[in-house]
């Protein structure tokens, strides 16, 4: 049954989707050829139809020895051992636990079943190779109606149709996107039962732009998103030939094609996105020529014989024809003639194993990750120190991929947080945990843990001990942890840090607020005194009087309200209400014993404006004319 959500018109829609086909057609069928000549090569097809040609009109022999499989698998291991997982936590706006806790929750059911992980491994595992892997999310109508959000990775890239107008690689600030498959015209109207008649041979030979052909009986099925005219949603439609099927609404901004990207590389006036195919191709073929000599030269060899003259076996050639069968276990030949001389298989192979071991030391060195894995150590006798110096250096010789990985993962991690929200976020923010830097990291706690043990006294070993067993990839080390720290001796204890990062946060902030008081403070006594030096003309023990009253209270209020504020951020370590009422109430003693200090200089600033010739005609003056006032009013 058809699924409409949104109000749309039919022709209008297959126009924008015909429209963009082609303009992606135009800006990308390159990459997508590569792309397809990649994946072939990548799968075995790795001689080319011209080499093939005269390989076999010279009949010479063409067979492959690829070790792409395995640097796939090598740099695709780290992401696999520890994947991203999306954490959900405060952005610009304050969110409470409990929401955080609920808002989490739904995230992490979609993580579970939506093969979250596992889907963005395999979209690995077709960027690796190509430059490009795709993941795609959509949402289905669960058993129960309820939305169930789908992430897949697209196993044909080629299929896709990205935004022209893109500026980022990974396609994060699409504003359109859209996938071409393929239905069989049998299958219509099993799939879609409430589609109207049409003549689907006309429609299956309609023009596509050439980067997609239709199979044969087959119809185009095209998934075609785009961003809403007001930027506030995804409006997603499914079109079969030239009728809309489904349509609906996608509660968030992101067109959710996701590009898995590989190495940047400028080409053709524009930047683009390669695999390890596009780095070695040229290294491999010349390993598979260098192979295939090898198996020439073998078959060519002259095979294990005898050499001997005709009067040695007169009489025995029936029993001689039969050592190729295998069925004589004995030479035999004539007493005293010529004595038979064996003849050795033998042919040359130094030169070609040479080639062969300087192509593979090649495409490693290209790659930039050792054949054993990122994590993998060539010698036995590598030290500690070396095997991280080789991790750190392998994992940037293929961070590409990894950076690439992350952006995804966030952007469907950002995705995911829109549908559960129903597009209302509201200031929550997404940030991913573990993925295949934490390898790395808990590689250089362990090196680190280790050397300290050394150290240590023995009584605190056992929590060394602990903080390895951290460090280790399976729930063996969790378990371990837990039984360590069920075991230590008593008079170790640990330390218990802070639960609410906030309020350390704060507490820091007062802290380094402090020094900036005193500083200033510092900086007020020093212009103090050069000030009492420029104005020894005013009555100097006067002005002395208030501007060390001033310093004085200037300082107390410095102190106090430095004071106030980091027994602010200690009490919001307890509870934050409590914190809020202590500030508001200390806010208040703030504000009058502020006024009184305004009012002190006031009086200072008279006194000493009265001290002086000009202030004190003033007040002479001002003295007259009140007397002069109340004579008038007497009259």
């Amino acid at each position: 049954m058809t699924n409409f959500d949104i109000e749309f018109e039919e022709s209008a829609v297959v126009s924008a989707l015909e429209d963009f086909l082609q303009r992606s057609s135009d800006a990308y069928s390159s990459d997508v050829n590569r792309v397809r000549e990649d994946l072939e090569f990548f799968g075995g097809s790795q001689w080319s139809a011209s080499l093939v040609k005269d390989l076999k009109r010279n009949k010479r022999v063409n067979r492959q020895f690829s070790e792409l499989g395995k640097y796939c698998n090598a740099i695709i291991s780290p992401a696999s051992k520890s994947p991203y997982h999306p954490r959900i936590g405060n952005g610009l706006v304050e969110v409470g636990a409990k929401r955080l806790e609920e808002v989490q929750g739904l995230v992490d059911a979609v993580v579970n079943e939506s093969a979250f992980k596992g889907e963005l491994k395999r979209g690995l595992r077709n960027s690796v190779p190509t430059g490009d892997g795709v993941i795609n999310l959509t949402t289905v109508a669960g058993r129960d109606e309820s939305l169930k959000v789908v992430i897949e990775s697209v196993r044909d890239v080629s299929t896709v149709a990205f935004d022209p107008n893109c500026t980022r690689l990974d396609m994060c600030d699409a504003t359109e996107g859209a996938i071409v498959n393929y239905i069989p015209k049998k299958r219509i109207r099993h799939e879609y039962p409430d589609i109207r008649d049409n003549d689907w041979d006309a429609v299956a030979k309609k023009a596509l732009p050439t980067q997609w052909s239709v199979p044969k009986d087959c119809v185009p099925l095209v998934s075609y998103y785009r961003l809403s005219a007001d930027g506030t949603h995804v409006e997603f439609f499914k079109v079969c030939g030239d009728v809309v099927v489904e349509a609906k609404v996608l509660a968030t901004t992101h067109i959710p094609l996701y590009k898995l990207t590989g190495e940047e590389v400028y080409r053709e006036n524009r930047f683009v996105s390669v695999g390890i195919v596009e780095k070695v191709r040229d290294l491999q073929v010349g390993e598979n020529l260098a192979y295939s000599t090898l198996i020439e030269r073998m078959n060519r060899s002259v095979k294990a014989g005898y050499i001997c003259t005709a009067e040695a076996i007169d009489g025995m050639e029936a029993n001689i024809s039969k050592l190729s069968e295998g069925d004589v276990p004995l030479f035999l030949y004539k007493k005293g003639e010529d004595k038979p001389t064996q003849i050795v298989e033998a042919f040359q192979t130094q030169d070609v194993i040479s080639v062969l071991n300087t192509s593979r030391d090649m495409i490693q060195g290209v790659i930039g990750v050792p054949s054993v894995g990122v994590q993998g150590i060539n010698n036995v006798n590598t030290t500690a120190t070396e095997a991280l110096l080789q991790q750190v250096n392998s994992e940037s010789n293929v961070a590409c991929f990894y950076e690439g990985l992350e952006n995804v993962c966030r952007a469907v991690s950002e995705t995911v947080l829109d549908i559960v929200t129903d597009g209302n976020p509201e200031g929550l923010a997404v940030t991913l945990e573990n993925g295949p830097a934490t390898i790395t990291q808990k590689m250089k706690k362990r090196q680190e843990l280790a050397q300290l043990s050394a150290i240590v006294p023995d009584n605190v070993k056992p929590l060394v001990a602990k903080y390895y067993a951290d460090t280790l990839e399976d729930s063996v080390g969790e378990q371990l942890g837990k039984d360590i720290l069920a075991n230590l001796p008593p008079d170790i204890k640990i330390t218990k840090e802070p639960e609410d990062p906030a309020a350390l946060k704060i507490l820091g902030d007062m802290k380094a607020l402090l020094e900036q008081a005193t500083a200033r403070i510092d900086e007020l006594t020093k212009q103090n005194q050069e000030l009492a030096k420029e104005n020894e003309t005013l009555n100097l023990s006067l002005l002395d009087n208030r501007e060390a009253r001033e310093l004085d209270l200037q300082k107390t209020i410095l102190e106090n309200q430095t004071t106030v504020n980091i027994k602010a951020a200690e009490l919001a370590l307890q509870d934050k209400k409590i914190a809020l009422d202590f500030q508001q109430k200390q806010q208040g003693l703030h504000l009058e014993a502020e006024k009184a200090v305004m009012d002190v200089i006031k009086d200072n600033n008279d006194a000493i404006y009265a001290s002086t010739p000009e202030g004190a005609g003033k007040e002479a003056e001002l003295a007259r004319d009140e007397l002069i006032e109340e004579a008038e009013r007497r009259g």
